[in-house]
């Protein structure tokens, strides 16, 4: 959700965000809440206009579509810069977690591998020991692998269970 203390220019008008659904327009000149007109006529415009300054804006459309618009628009921006990764032709947003703990972390991302298939990356390590592992998980092959050149996961993890469509792979101590 947008922060409350901010405004957004858009068409015209300071937008405030209120909750998820509504926002409130403000006049460009001294941020006064504005006054909506012939907004229960059957118009394709209506009109603001500040009871401050008496700046008047027309807008095209009705006021309701209007201000889901500017909230569509504002809560797009969390979405700036996220990765999207085709997985079974469907898009999906990858998002983040974190967790803090004294002792481990954790870095996993969604890519592609040389071969252009997609595959899951797990980075994880021990703070205090210094022992790390890098673990592939490729879902198209159903196969775990692991980065030679760092530790063993079973130096990291007491056990790692990739469950796939038609197997699983267990890596560590049965």
């Amino acid at each position: 959700m947008a922060d409350k203390e901010k405004l957004y220019k858009w068409r015209g008008l300071l937008w405030q965000i209120i909750d998820d659904d509504w926002a409130v327009a403000r006049c460009m000149k001294d941020n006064c809440d504005v006054r909506w007109e012939n907004e229960d006529d059957v118009y394709d415009n209506v009109y603001t206009t500040c009871p401050k300054c008496g700046n008047k804006v027309e807008l095209e459309g009705e006021r309701r579509e209007i201000i889901e618009d500017i909230i569509k628009i504002i809560n797009s921006d969390k979405f700036k810069g996220a990765d999207i990764v085709n997985l079974d032709d469907e898009y999906i947003t990858v998002t983040q977690s974190k967790k803090e703990d004294d002792d481990y972390w954790v870095r996993a991302s969604i890519s592609e591998n040389r071969k252009g298939e997609t595959q899951l990356m797990v980075l994880a390590g021990s703070r205090k020991s210094k022992n790390k592992t890098q673990l592939f998980i490729d879902p198209q092959n159903e196969r775990v692998s692991f980065d030679q050149n760092n530790d063993h996961p079973r130096e990291v993890f007491s056990k790692v269970n990739a469950i796939f469509k038609k197997s699983s792979t267990l890596v560590g101590n049965k």
